[in-house]
């Protein structure tokens, strides 16, 4: 390392206080736990894995440390955010600062020193009407049908999303200084009518208990917009209200198991759902265990092959307690086998596999006793949690507007994997 390189300072805020800094020389990111904020016994947590050595630092090279490497999105909308802030996909504290005001959950990255309106955004690059939107897809200026918006907000995952609000119980694109309460996800490429298939699934958690967020399908024409990005010739896209943000416009935190875990995206396969588990239960929580037990139910009935560890959070509704934070992301792979290469079933093992015909009703109750949380029934919760999705899925089926191809490989499914836990 050149020693006559000069730092970059990042503070790191969680909502309106300072936990920690950033600073990066050359290619080497480390981040370290402000004195201040460790020793304050009523602090907010900002992250169960940093809870277990606060003096500890946290080094990096070419990356960010894997905590905040998750805030960051992966796949054609990180490459979104590099191409506007004129670097290369991979160099994730550039990427971490263009888009540190808008993160996931309540936390805050900003360059140092901080000022009085750090935590504002700022107004580079406005028109005279304070119009964010102003390039198309290739960096020119747009006309007015065709503007696009500036990518200064990161929401983790790996398909285009957008960050929209709603106005007048429309969802349109956020003005300057104002930031998006629902992501809508856009349609895919390869996967057909996959807003149907997760609107679907989404609807048919809601119906057995699970909590689920706001969810709508909006069409490319209610969102009023010529998108460019909108890679498909589909029609709807899906849109979910988001719990990281309070209806006032505040910030409620959250954190994924893969930020619990200490893993890097990339990693988010490993591991497996009894550790899942006992991050929720964590020896007291109850209703979070059998909220998940539900959960992954239905993830082995749809036949959900993507229920990775970044597709579980913990939300902090009490800033110093988490419990299992809404559903998302869940949907069907069963419409797909033919076109996905599937070494496995489950994202995650289960019972040391990774195939569904290892989720039985006896090794739920086997997860029960493991984790002392005995009398909670929760075989009993797998197997109502069957019954119901087969009753329901008929009148969620009914209202979908998906291909046949798509709803009969969804009917398969539940139909294949009910029968078998239900025996």
């Amino acid at each position: 390392m050149n020693s006559s390189e000069a730092d970059d300072a990042f503070g790191v805020w969680l909502r309106d206080s300072r936990v920690g800094r950033l600073t990066k020389r050359g290619d080497h990111t480390r981040f370290s736990i402000d004195e201040s904020y460790r020793d304050d016994p009523e602090r907010e947590v900002l992250s169960l894995y940093f809870e277990d050595d606060l003096t500890a630092s946290h080094s990096s090279t070419m990356r960010v440390p894997p905590w905040f490497s998750n805030l960051l999105p992966e796949g054609p909308t990180r490459d979104l955010v590099a191409q506007e802030r004129g670097v290369a996909p991979t160099r994730e504290m550039e990427l971490l600062a263009h888009v540190g005001r808008d993160l996931p959950g309540a936390v805050y990255v900003l360059p140092e020193p901080v000022t009085e309106n750090s935590l504002d955004t700022d107004r580079e690059d406005l028109d005279e009407s304070g119009d964010r939107y102003l390039r198309d897809a290739d960096g020119n200026d747009a006309s007015a049908g065709d503007r696009v918006l500036e990518w200064r907000f990161s929401l983790a995952g790996v398909g285009i999303k957008l960050s929209m609000l709603t106005k007048e119980s429309r969802l349109t694109m956020p003005a300057h200084g104002e930031f998006g309460d629902w992501i809508v996800k856009l349609p895919h490429q390869v996967f057909r009518n996959l807003p149907q298939n997760e609107f679907g699934m989404m609807k048919l958690a809601s119906l057995l208990g699970v909590d689920v967020p706001e969810i709508r399908l909006v069409s490319r024409e209610d969102l009023g917009l010529d998108f460019k990005y909108w890679r498909s010739n589909e029609e709807f896209a899906y849109a979910t209200r988001r719990f990281d943000r309070s209806p006032d416009g505040g910030r409620i935190h959250i954190e994924d198991l893969a930020q619990v875990r200490g893993f890097y995206p990339d990693d988010k396969y490993l591991g497996n759902y009894e550790t899942v588990a006992s991050n929720f239960f964590r020896g007291r929580d109850e209703a979070a265990l059998i909220e998940f037990i539900r959960r992954l139910t239905l993830n082995v009935l749809i036949e959900n092959s993507d229920a990775h560890l970044k597709n579980w959070s913990l939300i902090y509704s009490d800033p110093r307690t988490p419990t299992i934070a809404p559903a998302y992301d869940i949907a069907s792979a069963a419409p797909y086998d033919d076109i996905l290469d599937k070494e496995k079933d489950l994202a995650l093992k289960w019972a040391n596999s990774h195939r569904y015909v290892r989720f039985t009703l006896s090794s739920v109750e086997h997860l029960e006793h493991r984790l002392h949380a005995k009398g909670l029934g929760l075989a009993d919760v797998a197997r109502e949690t069957a019954i119901r999705a087969a009753e329901f899925w008929p009148r969620v089926r009914d209202e979908l507007n998906a291909a046949s191809a798509v709803l009969e490989g969804i009917d398969a499914a539940i139909d294949r994997q009910s029968r078998r836990l239900l025996g």
